[in-house]
């Protein structure tokens, strides 16, 4: 999903390897994660935490050619992202912004960090919703359609309905059997059907509170993505009736039942989807709010002698108050995936032959339009008006200039700002009790254990950037996962003992 000019806004357990993490392409400090593609050949294993109190320090801010996306320095400013126990991202409720100007304030967000494969596990309270709103949470690739898009939430104005599809380039189709949403469109070709992509409607009659103000008024949900080598699978969890595995932080898709959404059928998923960052928005009109704005939703505010974009624009333009409902509220946003090596069990079969094609409704599809161009393609038009008049909730956080500990300091000892020194492990896992918390980087983490009484060493999860510090308070041993890296004091009593048996 990404909003455009008028024209055109549109797992056997197996020995565990190291799963790859390099830079990614487009964030200096990102980390690119590639876990197993495999079905069901491994448990998952987290290998990044978005924890609300460090949101959006993984995250860097969108602006570059929509007047409607603003900087990070604008959304902190202007209380439109906030920290705690929730991340909170809204738009501007204060001002009037009339039909050919800059448009209403919001913002859009892309994860500093890049993956292929994995499960996607995203927690929610709250999500946009209302007359004029197109919000969306999705994933998308470099060089688009190349590596493939991703809806997982997106839908407009007043619908209680969400839709789920994907963008490629030519090749890619799915087949629409065995889920519980209605499948709507088959070919994924972004040249295809006005680019509608492939995908499937969640019909708010037959899966209650999957969207907007069902969900919002349910508590919100559980959004859960299986991205493998052989298909996208999609579950939606309302509030009542979360999987127990979810919330123990054991995820296991096999025990969810039949999927939301099975994207699977003739398509190379490995070909078409790769290297994907994750990306939350919030955005107004555009090709789809807009252009069904008066054909489809009666209901909103209407300017009759305008057509349905421009109806749609001025409603957004001159109501600030009523976009107070225009806000994600998100618990808690976590990936896993299996180690890269890990092979499927010998009785898993991929033949897609077993898979039977479901009736698709083309013709009729509710689905969003998909891009349509690259960012290359469209004019740049930065956000330059004036700021909201609401209460700030501070200035954006100061990106810290860190060093990389992993890979550069692996098995050797590293000096912290404290002057406390550790022993630096990449790709391992410090067995041992303890606390998490959250932190802005490794070395942050081994800022927090400097505080803390007791602590002897810690676990990092979140690459090169923000994540999750584990904090141990007992002697233990490192044991080899590939993902999580790992810090002792070299001053504790018992130097651990490092388990190699796992490592490849």
């Amino acid at each position: 999903m990404r909003s455009l000019p008028l024209d055109v806004r549109k797992y056997a357990i197996v020995v565990l390897s190291l799963l790859s993490t390099t830079h990614a392409q487009s964030v200096a400090e990102g980390t690119f994660y590639k876990g197993g593609g495999a079905p069901g050949a491994a448990p998952y294993q987290l290998v990044d935490d978005y924890q609300p109190s460090i949101f959006f320090s993984k995250f860097n801010f969108y602006s570059s050619y929509d007047p409607t996306y603003v900087t990070k320095d604008v959304a902190w400013q202007n209380g439109y992202v906030q920290e705690g126990d929730q991340a909170v991202m809204s738009v501007d409720t204060t001002n009037k912004w009339p039909r050919g100007g800059d448009g209403r304030p919001a913002t859009r967000i892309i994860s500093n960090n890049a993956y292929t494969h994995g499960l996607f596990i995203l927690d929610l309270e709250h999500m946009p919703w209302g007359c004029g709103t197109w919000p969306a949470y999705w994933l998308l690739g470099p060089d688009w359609a190349t590596n493939g898009e991703i809806d997982i939430i997106e839908g407009v104005n007043t619908g209680m309905s969400n839709s789920i599809s994907m963008h490629t380039e030519a090749g890619c189709t799915i087949a629409g059997s065995g889920q519980t949403a209605t499948f709507q469109t088959s070919d994924c070709d972004h040249n295809a059907n006005g680019n509608s992509g492939c995908g499937s409607l969640l019909d708010g009659s037959k899966i209650p509170n999957n969207y907007g103000e069902g969900l919002n008024n349910n508590g919100g949900g559980v959004y859960a993505t299986e991205w493998t080598s052989e298909y996208i699978k999609h579950w939606f969890f309302p509030r009542e009736s979360i999987a127990d595995n979810i919330a123990s932080g054991e995820p296991d898709p096999a025990t969810w039942g039949i999927p939301t959404v099975n994207a699977q059928g003739s398509c190379d998923i490995d070909s078409n989807f790769n290297n994907m960052s994750i990306i939350i928005n919030t955005d107004f009109c555009g090709a789809w709010a807009g252009w069904v704005y008066q054909s489809q939703f009666p209901e909103c505010p209407q300017n009759m002698s305008a057509n349905s974009l421009d109806s749609c624009v001025d409603f957004v333009g001159n109501n600030p108050s009523y976009f107070e409902e225009a806000y994600w509220e998100i618990n808690s946003l976590q990936v896993y995936q299996m180690p890269e090596v890990a092979q499927p069990s010998a009785s898993y079969t991929t033949s897609l032959s077993s898979i039977t094609p479901a009736v698709s409704t083309a013709g009729t599809s509710q689905l969003p339009v998909g891009p349509g161009a690259s960012t290359q393609d469209v004019s740049s038009a930065p956000y330059t008006g004036p700021t909201s008049s609401g209460t700030p909730t501070g200035s954006a956080p100061a990106s810290a200039s860190t060093p990389v500990l992993c890979p550069d300091y692996n098995g050797t000892a590293f000096t912290d700002s404290n002057n406390v020194q550790y022993e630096i492990h990449c790709g391992f896992d410090y067995q041992g009790g303890g606390n998490v918390y959250a932190a802005e980087s490794f070395e942050n983490c081994l800022g927090i254990c400097d505080n803390i009484s007791g602590c002897k060493a810690v676990s990092f999860v979140g690459g090169n950037g923000a994540g999750s510090c584990y904090v141990k308070d007992a002697t233990g041993s490192l044991n080899y996962d590939g993902s999580t890296n790992a810090a002792f004091k070299s001053v504790t009593d018992t130097v651990p003992l490092l388990n190699l048996t796992q490592h490849p």
